[in-house]
Formats: structure tokens, C-alpha cells, sequence
């Protein structure tokens, strides 16, 4: 939460743009991949 923490969530944003775009991709099959299953256990 960038209220509660600033620095912390810069530095968060940081090391995100450091990623390859391969590591970007997977993170949002994953995350893409963990939300259905949320919505699906909430059913």
C-alpha cells in the first residue's frame, strides 16, 4: 500500500522493472491463473 508505505512500494516498483518481459508474462499467468481459482472456491 503506497499510503502505509512509500519507500517500501518504490522499491517494490523497482524491482519489477528489472524483470524480463518472460518473468512479467508468467506472474500474470500465475496471477490470472490464482484469481479464477479464488472466484471458483467462492462459488
Amino acid at each position: 500500500m503506497p499510503v502505509i508505505a512509500p519507500r517500501q512500494w518504490r522499491n517494490t516498483l523497482l524491482k519489477l522493472t528489472q524483470l524480463s518481459d518472460g518473468q512479467v508474462r508468467w506472474i500474470g499467468v500465475l496471477a490470472m491463473v490464482l484469481g479464477i481459482i479464488i472466484i471458483q472456491v467462492n462459488r
